[in-house]
């Protein structure tokens, strides 16, 4: 028997910290008729976290573009000579 196709995967590594941080709100947000698994979790914090990360990254690509432009008067540095042995 095949499982029904759920939609696309991701894996990722973790390190052991974060896997405790997960299984910890795992048992938090457990109810009497739901014990929630690690995907689940992971699933809400994508969900929860991703409109946050992604206005971040707005706010940061905005700031970059109203940035003065970087100008570089330096001239090149020469190239050090080579010590003679």
């Amino acid at each position: 028997m095949t499982r029904p196709y759920k939609g696309p995967q991701i894996g990722v590594r973790v390190e052991q910290a974060l896997i405790d941080r997960i299984d910890a709100l795992a048992a938090a947000l457990a109810t009497p008729w739901h014990a929630p698994t690690r995907s689940d979790v992971v699933r809400a914090l994508v969900i929860e976290g991703l409109p946050l990360l992604e206005a971040k990254a707005a706010r940061m690509v905005a700031a970059d573009l109203n940035a003065p432009p970087v100008v570089d008067d330096e001239p090149p540095a020469k190239p050090r000579a080579k010590p003679h042995k």
